[in-house]
Formats: structure tokens, sequence, C-alpha cells
């Protein structure tokens, strides 16, 4: 059956089946058969398959689904068209059916993607592709959630002017702070617009002075690192502040990092910790590796290596690199845990699969 495009439907449940002459959910065939009873095809098995043939091919699966997370299957036939290289139709259409259903229906928001939702993401992608190492696994998922947050916070693809001037609208004439904010995030990082930090700050800053907690964070950011406007430490803590006291994680960690480091403010170790804890216990990483290092050198709070292990351990969980390296070296030299050297290794290894250069040096200094 031909549609309107020229290209064939299948009869029985009407799919548009472009140039393709099998039905990825009607037909079988013997190949498929064999696969589906072949043990080590079953449970992921099929995963395996695809995750062989490359990064290459798993990284173009995660980009697609990432660009189309809700009607990739009206797209499908022209990616697999462009994929190089004999690819299994089916299977592929597979892949990607079961990398789509991993994509969380809660929607993150750019630039504070919940670590809980990034671990749980990677753990569901290194089912379908059981090849993956932790590292690749991890990077690919915070790939796909960042894929899924840019196509909220700001125009899906480079030059979708008519989303961003959508945004424009409703930052203008209806001061919608949710939009201003989306609008500096997408002069910010060039998505939809030419790359223009200063016009960044200008949006986020009526955001920002509307209340708007993520926006009081970029603009923080915006001063602490100088992007868009000159760097303005005391400028960017008083933002932190603004977002930190509406419960902001990623603010709250980073104005404990002020405190901590006499950054725009008096040093107060003290203080830090307050601030690593509130977001610690919402779940951030970085916070949490922030608040073992000060219970394991007594920074700000009675020393505590037990404490620093549990919260290094949390941090770890989530696939922070210097979390899993701090752990890696507690077990390594039983402090706040038994020494272990194969759990050391573990950890290390997980941190140096991400990059981490002391991680490497020590599994070389230990021999693992």
């Amino acid at each position: 059956m031909a549609n309107s495009n020229g290209g064939r439907t299948c009869p029985k449940c009407g799919m548009n089946l472009g140039q393709k002459h099998l039905c990825p959910v009607c037909d079988k065939t013997e190949e498929n058969t064999e696969s589906a009873s072949n043990p080590a095809a079953d449970a992921g098995g099929n995963a395996a398959s695809v995750s062989s043939q490359g990064g290459d091919y798993v990284s173009s699966v995660i980009e697609f689904i990432g660009e189309h997370p809700d009607d990739w299957d009206n797209e499908f036939n022209a990616f697999f068209d462009g994929l190089p290289g004999n690819q299994d139709y089916v299977g592929c259409y597979d892949t990607c059916s079961r990398v789509s259903r991993i994509i969380p229906k809660d929607k993150p928001v750019a630039g504070k993607i919940p670590g809980s939702m990034t671990i749980k993401v990677m753990q569901e992608l290194k089912t379908v592709f059981p090849d993956l190492s932790d590292g690749e696994a991890r990077g690919l998922a915070m790939r796909l959630l960042e894929k899924r947050a840019v196509s909220i916070l700001a125009p899906p693809l480079p030059g979708s002017s008519a989303e961003v001037m959508d945004l424009y609208r409703k930052a203008t004439n209806e001061n919608d702070a949710v939009a201003q904010n989306n609008l500096g995030y997408a002069y910010a990082h060039g998505e939809g617009v030419k790359l223009d930090k200063a016009e960044a700050v200008k949006w986020y800053r009526k955001a920002a002075e509307q209340g708007d907690a993520t926006a009081q964070y970029n603009l923080g950011y915006a001063y602490d690192y100088g992007k868009g406007i000159s760097e303005d430490k005391e400028e960017a803590v008083k933002w932190y502040r603004k977002a930190a006291e509406q419960g902001h994680a990623t603010a709250q960690n980073s104005l404990g990092y002020a405190y901590a480091h006499g950054e725009g403010v008096s040093e107060d170790k003290a203080e830090a910790v307050k601030w690593y804890r509130k977001a610690a216990e919402q779940g951030d990483a970085s916070a949490q590796n922030n608040l073992g290092y000060a219970y394991d050198f007594g920074k700000g709070i009675s020393e505590d290596k037990e404490e620093a292990v549990k919260w290094y351990r949390k941090a770890a969980e989530q696939g922070d690199a210097s979390a899993q390296y701090n752990l890696g070296y507690a077990y390594a030299h039983g402090e706040g845990v038994s020494e272990d050297k194969e759990e050391a290794e573990k950890w290390y290894r997980k941190a140096a699969e991400q990059g981490h250069e002391k991680a490497r040096l020590w599994m070389k200094k230990l021999k693992l």
C-alpha cells in the first residue's frame, strides 16, 4: 500500500514504511525468530549486538531519540536511511523504541538535572547497550537528558527562529519570567540564535528580578565566571543566595563553595557546611561530595571519616568522578571504612574512566 508521500504503509497497522518492505511491528522473519530464541539475545541480548556495532551507532541513536523524544517513529525511516553500513531495520527500530522509553516523563530543567535521574537513565541505557562502560553510559545519559532539557529551555535545533520569536514574544509582551530565563539560556548557548552571552545576562536579569530561582542562579553564575559581564564574586553571591533561599540545590552548593573559599563573602566553613547539607539532602551530587570532604578533613564541622564515606558514596553512586576518587581513596587507606583494595580499584577505575587524573595516578601507584 502506498501513502501520499510515495512511500509504503503497512497493510496491517498502517505504519509509514517509506521505501522499506518490512514492518517493525507486524512482520516476523526467520532471522528475527532465531534472535528471539537465542539465549544470548534474550533480556537485552538484542542490544548486545547493537552495542557491538560501535560507539558511533549508539551515539547516533541517542542523538536521534534526544531530538525526537515524542515523534521518533515518524522520523525513523529518514534516520535509518542516513545510518552508515548495513544495519538491521527491525533491530534498529527496536533499539530506538527501547531508548525512547527510558526518557523520563518528568522533563528535567537544564542546569539542574537531578543526579538520581542521571543514574537511573544510565543504568537503563546499560540494559539496552550492555557493552557500555559506566563512564560511557553516564555520558550518554547526560547527553540524552540535556537534549530533553534543551528542548524545553531553548529551541531544540539551531536556526529555529520561530521558536525563538515565540520565547521573545512571551518574554517581552507577557513579561513571562520563565520565557525570559529560557531566552537567556538560548543566547548563552547559541541555541536557535547567535551566541551572545551579554544578551543572555540581560534576559537572565529580567527573570531574576521577578524572582525566578533558576534565572537567579544563572545570573549568579554569569557574575561568578565573567560570562557576558565583568566578573564580580560579591554580585555572584548575592544572586546565588536569592536562588538558594528558594531551595535551588545548585545555587545552594555554589553558595556553600563561596563560603568555603571566601569568594565574594568572608570565609566561613561552618556556613559552607550548612549550604552544602541543604543541597546534598536534595540529592545534588557535587554538594554531597563537598559535604563528604568537609567531614573528611574537619572543615567547618568535626572530622568524621565514616560520615565522609557516607556522603562520598551517595555522590559516587550518582557518577560524580571526584566522589568516586575520594571513595576509592577511603577504601585504599582504610579511612572511615575497612581497607579493601578491590573496592578501591572499583571506584578508582570509575573515576579514571571519566578522566580523573588523580585516580589514574593512584591506580598506577597501587599497581591496580
